[in-house]
């Protein structure tokens, strides 16, 4: 990506990757809304490649420019592009995102949904054909198979969920917003069946940038963006008794921060379903001093579901506490349990000094914040 995206020539007033991204830029806005009535013809397969080159050069120089924002040491290499140049292409990125979302909407519209805006009640089933089980009402490729193993719509999916997470448009973060139901799809039956294609985790990237609005939490819960995600986080969670899957963890750590910020906006307390999770915690067996051997990221996820279900509990109303004070007790159990395996790693020396025993401290807040509601 060096060699693609920096400024070679410090002298130039505008370096070649400028130009060569706003040349991409631009066909993507005039091939992408073409693309969708060209689904069966016999040039779609060269412009969905082309499409799909375009929005994979897009998506890394994205990904290659926040890494240098971010103060990513890039030694004796010259800046990326100077800071005119990046206000510069920003508007053309706003509207080119813009422009892949109105796809994406199409795309799984026609697909999926049938018709813009069609409730799944309001479907007809499904017609048995040679194909396969299909639902009447969709337009869908004769040669593209399932859409969600398109590479154009995967290219879309991911260079709009990594933008509208690093990018503070609030106005493109609504249009993306609009987005909830196929965002949820996606989540739900990731990784996909025949290419096992992981999408939970471009999806994660979208929401940490749609919840970041009060319209975007509601229209998060509207959609069963809590049930979505809770149940994938207990799954990862209560799996990490037998196995020590870093990816899950890792991925339970994002999904954790986006519902504890809907926990913290939620002014009027925790609802009554949300309580459920507290409950799946509380109920996890939680193992003794074979765990120790857990990855250090393993361990960060336990401290931070904990955590969640704490302020979970604490935000409930009073009826609601006192039917679950058992699962609060519960957790506080299971945060002093590994609060002793954290003891032990920092006694025993088990990690590098500053990982092992790191979350120490964590489980003691867990333990804290629950410990006036475990008296009498």
């Amino acid at each position: 990506m060096p060699l693609l995206f920096r400024a070679d020539d410090p002298k130039l007033d505008k370096p070649f990757c400028y130009f060569f991204i706003n040349l991409l830029l631009i066909d993507i806005r005039t091939t992408l809304p073409t693309l969708l009535e060209k689904l069966n013809h016999p040039d779609y397969g060269e412009l969905a490649a082309r499409m799909t080159s375009a929005l994979d050069i897009v998506g890394c120089f994205v990904a290659y420019l926040v890494e240098g924002m971010e103060g990513d040491d890039r030694g004796d290499e010259p800046p990326i592009l100077p800071p005119d140049l990046i206000l510069k292409l920003r508007k053309g990125f706003c509207e080119t995102m813009s422009i892949t979302i109105e796809y994406l909407r199409d795309r799984w519209d026609a697909a999926v949904a049938g018709a813009k805006g069609l409730h799944p009640d309001a479907r007809v089933g499904a017609a048995e054909t040679s194909m396969g089980s299909r639902l009447t009402l969709t337009w869908d490729s004769k040669t593209e198979g399932d859409i969600r193993e398109g590479r154009p719509f995967i290219s879309a999916v991911a260079t709009v969920a990594f933008w509208i997470r690093e990018d503070d448009n609030e106005a493109l973060r609504m249009e993306a917003a609009g987005l909830l139901d196929m965002w949820m799809d996606l989540y739900q039956n990731s990784p996909t069946t025949t290419t096992n294609f992981e999408y939970r985790g471009l999806v994660i990237f979208a929401l940490e940038g749609i919840t970041a609005s009060e319209e975007g939490i509601e229209a998060f819960l509207a959609h069963g963006g809590w049930a979505t995600l809770s149940k994938d986080l207990i799954s990862s969670f209560l799996a990490t008794a037998r196995l020590g899957d870093v990816s899950a963890a890792l991925r339970g750590i994002d999904v954790v921060q986006i519902l504890l910020r809907i926990v913290e906006e939620e002014t009027a307390g925790t609802r009554e379903e949300w309580m459920q999770l507290v409950k799946a915690v509380g109920d996890w067996d939680c193992p003794n001093a074979e765990y120790l051997d857990q990855p250090p990221k393993v361990q960060a996820f336990q401290a931070d579901v904990l955590g969640l279900a704490a302020a979970l509990f604490v935000n409930a109303n009073d009826g609601m506490q006192r039917r679950f004070g058992r699962s609060a007790s519960l957790i506080r159990v299971i945060a002093a349990r590994l609060q002793v395996n954290q003891a032990t790693q920092r006694a025993g020396g088990r990690y590098p000094p500053g990982v092992g025993g790191a979350y120490y401290d964590s489980f003691q807040d867990v333990i804290d914040t629950l410990e006036p509601f475990s008296k009498g």
